[in-house]
């Protein structure tokens, strides 16, 4: 009788086991929204101007993980825990100027090709309408990531600095 009762236990707590661990997989999906309204939801939850600590918390209450890049001036946005129980995955990237102001969102996903001329000119005059805007544009520095030339680029690049 003993034995049965501790099989009756396990098997319980086993089945319960399993019952979680099939939810829990199946509630995170693909997000259901295209790169771009996945950025206009964010920035209705964190608009651009917000400070870095604000926006840390308002991601937070909104159920949105984060990953801060290495100098803090972006961050990668990946999982947003919705209130109905699913969790989408996600893929945005908040920028920060050297102010701590958030002023671009993007894909969050990293270019796998070499930056242009042009990308960064329209990254710097994004910065410079939102300094108009009444928040501090971000000078040269643009990212994180924007601070490492490709191999091929490294010499080409070291001619204009």
């Amino acid at each position: 009788m003993h034995s049965i009762a501790r099989r009756g236990v396990l098997g319980i707590a086993l089945s319960a086991l399993l019952t979680s661990c099939a939810t829990s997989a199946t509630s995170l999906v693909q997000c259901p929204l295209s790169p771009e309204q996945q950025q206009q939801a964010v920035l209705e939850i964190v608009p651009r101007g917000t400070s870095r600590t604000e926006a840390e918390r308002r991601l937070r209450t909104a159920g949105i993980e984060y990953s801060p890049g290495q100098r803090n001036s972006i961050y990668y946005l990946g999982l947003w825990n919705r209130s109905d129980g699913r969790r989408w995955h996600i893929n945005v990237a908040l920028l920060f100027d050297k102010d701590g102001r958030l002023y671009q969102t993007r894909p969050g996903d990293s270019a796998t090709e070499p930056l242009t001329d042009d990308f960064r000119d329209q990254s710097r005059r994004q910065a410079d309408a939102t300094s108009a805007g009444g928040t501090a544009g971000t000078g040269s520095d643009s990212g994180d990531e924007l601070q490492v030339p490709f191999p091929d680029q490294a010499e080409s690049t070291k001619s204009r600095r």
